[in-house]
């Protein structure tokens, strides 16, 4: 099924290390067609940052520069918005003053179901909060954190579930997460 699980959890992993030393690479979600029609084939979503939300305006060459620069929030279910002292995802960002500044809002249909909104920092959990089962507004998670970096921090935001969403789509689970905002503190 789609959703988070062990083998989703180590590739999680395997890119944080990657993160830790310094390889930047963009983390996109994927689907394929292998067992259609069980897996329906284009899920998850990739949202990328853009300057329009018309269709008919978007520049494909903008599109692969914000992959390039990690601007993008891949998504089964959840939708994230996330920004560190303001800056959107796939930012590096200078911290003088030794906080930062973390702003998270997990928006989902209430058919989708979110349990758990995770904050990581340098692949480790920073702040984990639990979603009450019975929330079905649209906005499931909205939150200001301040957090102090002592050395160059790395954050990104994941949106989980363990239940199923309901048919026709029952081979699915929420899972969704951000690339990360790169903190410069030195």
């Amino acid at each position: 099924h789609y959703g988070r699980t062990d083998l989703v959890d180590q590739k999680l992993k395997d890119w944080y290390s990657l993160l830790n030393r310094g390889v930047l690479i963009t983390g996109v979600g994927n689907t394929d067609a292998h067992d259609y029609p069980e897996h329906l084939p284009a899920y998850p979503r990739n949202y990328v940052v853009s300057d329009t939300d018309d269709p008919w305006k978007i520049d494909p060459l903008k599109v692969v520069d914000a992959l390039k620069r990690r601007a993008s929030t891949a998504s089964c279910g959840p939708f994230i918005r996330f920004t560190a002292n303001g800056a959107q995802v796939g930012s590096i960002i200078s911290d003088d003053d030794n906080a930062v500044t973390l702003k998270v809002q997990v928006q989902a249909p209430s058919w989708i179901p979110v349990d758990r909104v995770e904050v990581i920092a340098n692949g480790e959990v920073n702040a984990k909060f639990v979603i009450k089962p019975e929330a079905t507004d649209s906005v499931r998670f909205l939150r200001e954190l301040i957090d102090r970096p002592t050395k160059d921090t790395w954050y990104l935001i994941l949106a989980t579930s363990d239940r199923k969403w309901p048919k026709p789509f029952a081979n699915y689970a929420s899972f969704a997460f951000t690339n990360p905002i790169m903190v410069d503190v030195d």
